[in-house]
Formats: structure tokens, C-alpha cells, sequence
């Protein structure tokens, strides 16, 4: 049997290179330790999400590896129990082993699935700058701007299915209409 184990990575930023501290990695040797497989693998890591930038990115990586991982080695883990190795690797790797809509409470473990509203399309925009999401967390206060009652009616509004309302400004400039529209997240 074959154990090698080789990653490469296809990203433009140097922090998405296959070291022991990218989450897919620890993901792999975290399966592996769970499971004794010593099986090889050769694993091509392509970086859509940006790095650094609070997406959850690497935990998304990290959660297709024990999932991909867990097909390809036939480990025949249950979802239990990938649930409960993501866990042992960041916050939000048992959230993106699941899926869907939700909120998360304590440190973003702790998961209450709501109504995923209909697709639609979401334009994000990253500045250059990046910052290290454990950094960011480690300088968080527990002071926000954000109260329970914000969170709630977001939720609502996802579950309604209007957390996006178009508006249309008519407005009359020099005798000529102009209609403009805009989206705004509510």
C-alpha cells in the first residue's frame, strides 16, 4: 500500500501553500489519527475563497478534506463523527461539513439551522489588506454594535426570504427622469 501524502496548492497568495499549519493539512492528519489510515494520497488544493478575509476559507478546506478523505480511503466514518474531528479543528468546520443556514452561538460551535433563503447573487468586495481571523478574534473586546435583537432580525429576514429589498429612485434632474436601482441588505 502506497503512503505518501502530497499536497500542491494553486493560489496566487504565499500564506495557501501545503504546510502543517494549513487547515486541509491538519485536517488530513487529524482524520488519520482518528482513524489509523496510513493510506497515501495525492491532493491538489485549489484557493478560490480569499485568504484571509474571515470567508472561512480554510476551515471549507479543511471540511472537503474529511469528507473527500473519508470517500476516497472508504473510512466509512458517519457524519457524527466528522462533525466531531471538525470540531476538534477550528469553529466553523462543523457548520461547512453541514451546510445551509445558520446561527452560530458560544464560540460559533454551538449551531441552530433556520430556513435558507432562495439563491441569489452577493458581490463582496476584499480590500489588499488582510488579517489573520484567529488574530481578529484574539483583539475582540465581546463589545459590538451588534446586539441579539440585530441578529434576529436578520434571521427573520432570511427566513422570509427578503434580506435583499430593490428600490427604485425616480428622480427628475433638469426636466429628464432618471430612474435609478439599488439593492439594499436589510
Amino acid at each position: 500500500m502506497k503512503t505518501d501524502i502530497t499536497i500542491s496548492t494553486l493560489s496566487s497568495n504565499p500564506f495557501a501553500l501545503a504546510s502543517e499549519e494549513n487547515l486541509a493539512l491538519k485536517a488530513l492528519r487529524a482524520i488519520q489519527a482518528y482513524t489509523g489510515c496510513k493510506a497515501g494520497a495525492a491532493i491538489h488544493l485549489l484557493k478560490r475563497v480569499p485568504i484571509q478575509a474571515g470567508l472561512g476559507g480554510g476551515s471549507a478546506d479543511a471540511a472537503a478534506m474529511l469528507v473527500g478523505l473519508n470517500r476516497f480511503w472508504d473510512l466509512r466514518l458517519t457524519q457524527e463523527e466528522l462533525l466531531q474531528i471538525g470540531a476538534t479543528l477550528g469553529s466553523d468546520v462543523p457548520f461547512l461539513l453541514q451546510g445551509g443556514t445558520a446561527r452560530g452561538t458560544g464560540r460559533g460551535e454551538i449551531l441552530t439551522y433556520g430556513k435558507s433563503p432562495d439563491p441569489h447573487w452577493l458581490l463582496l468586495v476584499k480590500p489588499k489588506v488582510s488579517v489573520s481571523t484567529a488574530a481578529a478574534y484574539g483583539r475582540f473586546t465581546n463589545k459590538s454594535v451588534a446586539t441579539k435583537q440585530t441578529i434576529d432580525t436578520v434571521q427573520q429576514h432570511l427566513e422570509n426570504n427578503d434580506s435583499l429589498q430593490k428600490h427604485v429612485h425616480r428622480r427628475t434632474y433638469h426636466d429628464k427622469t432618471v430612474t435609478t436601482n439599488t439593492l439594499r441588505c436589510v
